[in-house]
């Protein structure tokens, strides 16, 4: 995927995505936000909030059965300055599942906020661009402590949506004030999805 196909995939995001609201409360202004700052941690990143469900059908002909991802967290593996490593760590229906990831930080921006996110071993992955299935944009970086941020996340085939992440064990008080706020406007607030609880370890 070239630089070019990057960008434009990042404004599409923000322009057309019918869950992600305009507005200016909480509002990124784009200027100071390093996504590898918020990737940069030996502490999981538990996706806290999300705008799309965490629950689905898989069918075999008339078949099917419903899944349910819950105490979902990203591992930091290894990161530099063009890539990141990180596994997805989840339950699948109350059983562990684990997937790797890579994200590489080409969107041309000084610091970078996006990620083009491929799955590692992905059979669709090559040099071009091909396997590229995410694009995951920064939006939202609590400035207090940076524990907590807010992606927009742009799926090739699907909507786009918005996700929480907290760095660290989440506390009860979560989240903090400046990212309720920030997913509440710019993100589907009619509905928000929670898969974490206090009972993820």
């Amino acid at each position: 995927m070239t630089m070019d196909h990057s960008l434009a995939l990042a404004i599409l995001l923000v322009a057309m995505c019918p869950q992600i609201e305009s507005g200016t409360e909480g509002e990124d202004n784009g200027s100071d936000i390093d996504i590898r700052e918020a990737l940069n941690t030996s502490e999981p990143l538990w996706l806290f909030w999300q705008s799309d469900r965490n629950s689905f059908s898989v069918c075999s002909g008339d078949d099917c059965i419903n899944e349910t991802e819950t105490c979902i967290r990203n591992v930091m593996i290894d990161i530099s300055s063009e890539d990141c490593y990180f596994n997805q760590v989840m339950l699948m229906n109350g059983l562990p599942y684990t997937a790797a990831y890579i994200g590489k930080f080409n969107d041309g921006k000084t610091p970078p906020k996006s990620m083009e996110v491929t799955e590692v071993g992905d059979s669709f992955s090559t040099d071009s661009g091909s396997g590229v299935h995410q694009l995951w944009v920064l939006q939202y970086l609590e400035p207090k402590d940076r524990r907590c941020m807010v992606f927009f996340i742009q799926e090739l085939e699907d909507l786009n949506i918005c996700q929480m992440y907290i760095k660290g064990e989440p506390q009860p008080s979560d989240p903090p004030t400046g990212c309720e706020t920030f997913f509440k406007a710019r993100c589907n607030k009619t509905q928000i999805y929670e898969p974490y609880s206090m009972t993820c370890k």
